[in-house]
């Protein structure tokens, strides 16, 4: 009896032995290569991911929080009737500009129409904000002015033509290959040619129907030219500063077709606010030479979306600026560069918080009371509820990376134990 009751202690201590070792076995399985190579190509291809998302779609992302925080809503409008003088609106047409200057008599000058693609934006812009409650013919734009010839600028040029009142168009001297086939150019502008030969020529689907349709639809087509161009609109003097060299050489680059960008300049209760389209430092330089160049302006628009081809030390310098504007969007340029931003701030003595950009504020209005002279920066978001508020969207990837370092601990140890093993 005690050697069965023996046997049967015998057999369990085997059987839990077995058991344990079994377990133990379980435990210390073999570390699988494949698992873990889908595994860190998984979270590779992840962290790709949200930087490729960083890059390319965080505006996307930044501009749903700027809607539902801050009500930054393309159509919600940023004056009021009350406040009368001179309003400049810098419209959120992402990587472009669209600037429609209001003056204090009601008089209205759209500085360019921004990309093709942004038309929505624009479209719903102007008739919330400027036109609401006005249809068809009765939306007047008496001026409507075309820096230069580049997409990010004229792209809804013919859109505007077709769809609003346009009084007088300003066009860039830069030509269509048909203009210049028919010699339609030198006919209408042969006062501003003489001895150039032959002039720019820039040929995109774009800037055919802006050129076509300007014929067609406006009142007036005149050309931008520094001096020629100066009137005063309901107490506001604005000044053509550029082109002053109508045509540096025959090209179809861009670079070439910022050299002769249109700046001008909007003067009121002593107050003056610079648009400065794509202009270049080579521009800048010409424009500085004229006796009627402003110094200490109030409002800067900064060229060709804060680029390092424009804004130089001697310009910024010149102009002292109180306030920047930057029209920009989500792009691969990298724009506005740490370059131009420092230099506003070391050549132009502008604050920081005194710079602004279409991508991060949204709509901007720049109002010059017409009693008072002074000047207000109104924006959908301010820059003080950006610092608090907007996203730092890199933060994910260190996230990420906290995320899968916990759930690849276990692998790693593994990987260690198997690599001693060998």
């Amino acid at each position: 009896m005690s050697r069965n009751r023996n046997n049967n202690n015998n057999n369990n201590n085997r059987n839990n032995n077995r058991s344990r070792s079994n377990n133990n076995r379980r435990r210390r399985r073999p570390f699988n290569k494949g698992i873990f190579a889908v595994k860190a190509l998984f979270f590779f291809v992840t962290i790709a991911a949200v930087a490729v998302g960083w890059l390319f779609a965080g505006s996307t992302i930044e501009r749903f929080v700027n809607h539902n925080i801050y009500g930054n809503d393309i159509s919600r409008a940023l004056v009021t009737a009350e406040d009368a003088g001179l309003r400049v609106h810098f419209i959120d047409v992402g990587q472009g500009d669209a600037i429609l200057v209001e003056f204090p008599n009601g008089t209205r000058m759209m500085v360019d129409a921004g990309h093709r693609r942004a038309q929505r934006q624009l479209s719903e812009y102007l008739n919330s904000n400027i036109f609401a409650g006005v249809a068809g013919n009765n939306r007047r734009i008496d001026y409507l002015v075309f820096t230069h010839s580049d997409a990010d600028h004229i792209g809804n040029g013919s859109y505007l033509l077709q769809n609003y009142n346009v009084g007088t168009v300003y066009r860039p001297p830069s030509f269509t290959t048909d203009e210049i086939t028919r010699r339609h150019y030198y006919h209408y502008y042969g006062y501003y040619l003489q001895g150039i030969t032959p002039p720019t020529e820039h040929n995109t689907v774009g800037w055919r129907e802006t050129t076509r349709d300007m014929y067609i639809y406006a009142d007036y087509v005149l050309m931008n030219s520094a001096g020629d161009r100066d009137k005063s609109i309901g107490g506001v003097y604005v000044r053509w500063l550029a082109p002053v060299s109508m045509f540096w050489q025959t090209s179809n680059t861009s670079f070439q077709r910022n050299n002769i960008s249109t700046i001008i300049s909007l003067e009121y209760n002593d107050r003056t606010i610079l648009l400065t389209g794509d202009a270049t430092r080579y521009t800048e330089s010409e424009a500085l030479e004229l006796s009627t160049f402003p110094r200490n302006i109030d409002v800067l628009q900064v060229g060709h979306h804060g680029s390092n081809s424009s804004s130089s030390p001697v310009f910024l310098t010149a102009l002292n600026p109180t306030y920047a504007i930057i029209s920009v969007g989500q792009n691969t340029y990298g724009h506005p560069t740490d370059r131009v931003l420092r230099q506003l701030r070391n050549y132009g003595g502008i604050e920081s918080h005194r710079i602004y950009t279409t991508l991060r504020n949204g709509n901007i209005v720049a109002v010059v009371d017409s009693a008072t002279g002074n000047i207000r920066i109104l924006s959908g978001i301010e820059n003080d509820d950006i610092n608090i508020w907007v996203p730092y969207w890199g933060i994910f990837v260190p996230i990420l990376v906290i995320i899968f370092g916990a759930l690849f601990a276990n692998d790693l140890v593994r990987l260690a134990t198997f690599k001693k093993r060998r």
